[in-house]
């Protein structure tokens, strides 16, 4: 991880997908975008950025289907970045395809882009919300890392990239529903030395 990058701040990549007929999300679309577009970027510009995460969301309201790449790094970085995301296959396959609507730097908004803290959420503690972009870089690059597994091992050089994804992220689901649990809410639980965790209600985007 750089020690120190030049005026630093919260860079965004922000892709605008579309729902289906019945109003949902289709989430391969986000699978095709990590491992094929933002994995050989971060590795094309990883001396550059010193932080980063991806952000999922969607819901049935203006905002919509949205797949996020965050990073923690310089203007001019974020400029080869878009200009490269911007001609990729893959994003053109997608737009082609009605699946993607728009590219675009800025999906959400902060004040003060610069601190650590600056895309966390303002609920939290701020010990929490500096700290947590630190947490959920890893978490993305864990999932990142399960995507280019499951993809190499279903690999036929045949089938269409969507369907082969699509495939992916059905095997994702199921290793998440089957072993989640043990490898990463109770070693997480671990971390915290077994205390109790309070949950008012369980959050889906």
């Amino acid at each position: 991880m750089p020690e120190q990058i030049t005026k630093a701040q919260w860079q965004q990549l922000c892709f605008h997908l579309a729902l289906d007929e019945a109003r949902e999300a289709d989430f391969t679309s986000d699978l095709i975008l990590a491992d094929r577009v933002i994995k050989p970027l971060l590795r094309q510009e990883s001396q550059q950025i010193m932080l980063w995460r991806f952000h999922r969301r969607a819901a049935d309201d203006a905002a919509g289907h949205q797949f996020s790449f965050f990073y923690y790094s310089d203007h001019e970085t974020a400029s080869r970045l878009y200009a490269s995301a911007q001609t990729h296959a893959e994003v053109a396959m997608l737009s082609r395809r009605g699946k993607l609507l728009k590219l675009s730097t800025s999906c959400r908004s902060t004040e003060h882009p610069e601190q650590l803290a600056a895309l966390s959420d303002t609920n939290w503690d701020q010990a929490i919300q500096t700290s947590w972009p630190y947490f959920i870089m890893g978490v993305s690059a864990a999932w990142l890392q399960l995507i280019e597994e499951l993809s190499l091992a279903n690999e036929t050089g045949h089938e269409d990239l969507y369907q082969h994804y699509a495939q992916v992220e059905q095997q994702l689901i199921a290793l998440w529903q089957q072993q989640g649990q043990h490898a990463y809410l109770h070693h997480l639980n671990a971390i915290f030395g077994y205390e109790p965790l309070f949950i008012n209600n369980w959050m889906r985007f």
